[in-house]
């Protein structure tokens, strides 16, 4: 009787740990499934240490030549979910994440935030492949990811307080808010390229840096100009300059120079519309950034109106050259929204230049901007 009850001991204590081992396989099993779903939820533009680097230069091949290139691995797969998460899946066509240069994925990855319509959280890495060449989209503008033409709500004036005797003869007057609506739609940039066979075919990291910049580079310019100075027509969109309402300010001393009242001035007019706050960044051309770091506050001073650390009142102060001359655009580049439509669509025409074995691939970007409040923005500029 012993050694059967040693046996059925001996065989519950096999079945717990084989229990237990199931148990544990499943906790691992859910907790693939859940960071799964996280990361469809938070889409693929992502970037985490220790995760696959992408590599344009496979993509380009396997669009080119797909005979002997096929497209697989880390590549194919962002291609699936990029296409899954635009709606846009076109023959010939491989969806490239925006974040190009590094992309990467991994369970802790930082929360998106893209498809909600008000309020959206900011994301750092959604068109990252444009952070070294552009310097807007590296200042944290609102980015939202859209599928159609997309009205974000907007509250144009609230309601107001009353005061009242609340005697019973006195009433409170009624005041409604007034909604209306930002409108997004795609506007396409675009970029054109030619690159001969026996480059495709030269894989190392130096031509794939080579294939990035030629490509990317050139949309790039383009969407930091656009953010800046869009008109607004002629296919663009709309830039901050160009937005309806922004605050101006204009430079008065003779001959319309910049001086440190112009400087104050920004600021006051932030603080009077209650719009000081958020990721202040001010913005000029080189010549004015030049400038700046030359004039002294006042007269016999030897404090400059930029300081030697790039800050101008406090604030940062950056040069590009997409601001016009003699300009300053002062901000707060969270009330700045980017919207896009998937990400850069890069397809091939290999006919045109067959006889040369050379391929011409064509990289789209549907894209808008717009500015919450235009409020936000202070224009300080010449007379």
């Amino acid at each position: 009787m012993s050694e059967l009850e040693t046996a059925l001991a001996e065989r519950d204590e096999a079945i717990g740990a084989s229990i237990t081992k199931l148990e544990e396989k499943n906790s691992s099993l859910i907790d693939r499934v859940i960071n799964l779903e996280q990361r469809g939820e938070e889409g693929p533009f992502i970037h985490t240490k220790g995760a696959p680097v992408y590599n344009l230069s496979k993509v380009m091949l396997a669009l080119s030549d797909p005979r002997n290139h096929t497209l697989d691995g880390f590549e194919a797969e962002m291609d699936q979910e990029l296409s899954q998460k635009s709606g846009i899946s076109r023959p010939g066509a491989i969806q490239i994440p925006l974040n190009v240069k590094e992309v990467q994925y991994g369970p802790n990855s930082p929360d998106l935030g893209g498809h909600e319509l008000v309020e959206t959280t900011l994301h750092r890495d959604l068109i990252d492949v444009l952070r070294e060449e552009s310097l807007i989209l590296g200042l944290d503008p609102t980015v939202i990811t859209a599928v159609g033409d997309l009205d974000i709500p907007k509250k144009s004036a609230g309601s107001t307080a009353y005061w009242f005797g609340a005697d019973g003869d006195d009433t409170i007057t009624e005041s409604t808010p007034i909604f209306t609506a930002l409108q997004q739609r795609p506007k396409f940039c675009a970029g054109l390229t030619k690159v001969s066979y026996k480059m495709m075919l030269q894989t190392g990291g130096g031509i794939d840096n080579i294939l990035r910049r030629d490509l990317m580079a050139t949309i790039a310019e383009a969407v930091d100009l656009a953010a800046l100075q869009g008109s607004g027509s002629s296919s663009q969109p709309t830039g901050v300059l160009n937005t309806s309402g922004i605050l101006t300010d204009t430079w008065t001393d003779s001959p319309s120079t910049l001086t440190w009242d112009d400087v104050l001035e920004m600021e006051r007019l932030m603080i009077t519309n209650k719009s000081l706050k958020g990721n202040l960044v001010a913005l000029t051309d080189a010549a004015t950034f030049k400038s700046s770091k030359q004039t002294v506050k006042v007269s016999g001073d030897s404090l400059f109106l930029t300081d030697p650390n790039g800050l101008m009142n406090g604030y940062p102060l950056k040069p590009t050259t997409f601001m016009p001359a003699n300009t300053i655009l002062f901000g707060n580049w969270h009330e700045l929204i980017v919207t896009t439509w998937g990400s850069i669509s890069l397809e091939v025409d290999k006919s045109t230049n067959f006889s040369s074995g050379s391929t011409v691939f064509r990289a789209i970007l549907p894209i808008d901007f717009g500015v919450r409040h235009p409020e936000s923005f202070v224009k300080s500029t010449v007379s």
